[in-house]
């Protein structure tokens, strides 16, 4: 699994009542300990992460993205777009599809 499906994963994972150890998430999405603790560092940064007495982590209420909903069709037409080099032209356009695939 690729960094930002997982990372997509792990916010849905962490949007739910229980928390998670690192321990537990490495388990879960196979991955060392210490990759969980670096996915867990880099979501704190845009997603308020709470950590529990026991070491678990989960997200604050509220916190969830709502998932975007999108047909095949409008899936593959985003996939073409992001993927296709000619688009890369101007470097503005460029950083934006980038920010667009980070969604």
């Amino acid at each position: 699994m690729d960094r930002p499906t997982r990372l997509l994963q792990l916010v849905q994972l962490l949007g739910g009542r229980r928390c998670w150890t690192p321990g537990e998430i490495a388990a879960r999405f196979e991955i060392s300990e210490r990759t969980a603790y670096r996915d867990l560092r880099d979501l704190s940064r845009r997603f308020p992460v709470a950590q529990d007495e026991r070491g678990g982590y989960r997200l604050l209420e509220g916190a969830m993205i709502r998932p975007i909903a999108m047909t095949a069709a409008e899936r593959a037409v985003l996939k073409l777009i992001l993927e296709n080099p000619a688009v890369r032209t101007t470097p503005d356009i460029g950083c934006t599809l980038d920010m667009v695939k980070a969604k």
